[in-house]
């Protein structure tokens, strides 16, 4: 009569608590979740003053930079890749009014757009990307040796 069979996947944790937590609980599961602006070029977005880069330039306009200092209004130019801590990692190169003539970069996840492209340029990943050390007008050798791993 009064046990309660539990299996072995459910913990204390997840058994239903009260009728108002349980209602709660689905309410946020029917959840719509929101459609995030795609990136593009012309899109405008902020990020973080103290993970852009070349941090040289950014340190010397702003030199003591508070906790959570956002750069509002940057233009996304175009994806690429740059070497950021140690690794090759696909960033937004952007101009910012502060900085003019200077074309700064930050880590995609770093980029939060707040208004799409005029134009409807979106970025399809990394497909828009140059891989580091590709410059126009590179000859490309082709290469006879493939090899299968």
């Amino acid at each position: 009569g009064n046990c309660k069979i539990l299996s072995r996947t459910t913990s204390k944790s997840h058994t239903a608590k009260t009728p108002r937590q349980e209602k709660i609980f689905f309410r946020f599961l029917s959840m719509a979740k929101k459609r995030r602006i795609p990136l593009g070029n012309g899109s405008i977005g902020s990020v973080l003053a103290k993970n852009v880069h070349p941090s040289a330039q950014v340190r010397s306009k702003f030199p003591n930079i508070d906790a959570g200092r956002r750069l509002e209004g940057a233009v996304a130019l175009r994806l690429d890749y740059f070497r950021v801590r140690g690794k090759q990692q696909l960033c937004v190169v952007f101009t910012y009014d502060d900085f003019p003539g200077v074309e700064l970069y930050v880590t995609k996840r770093f980029f939060r757009v707040t208004s799409a492209a005029p134009d409807g340029n979106v970025f399809d990943g990394e497909s828009q990307a140059v891989e580091g050390g590709n410059e126009e007008g590179a000859e490309q050798i082709p290469c006879d040796d493939v090899f299968e791993f």
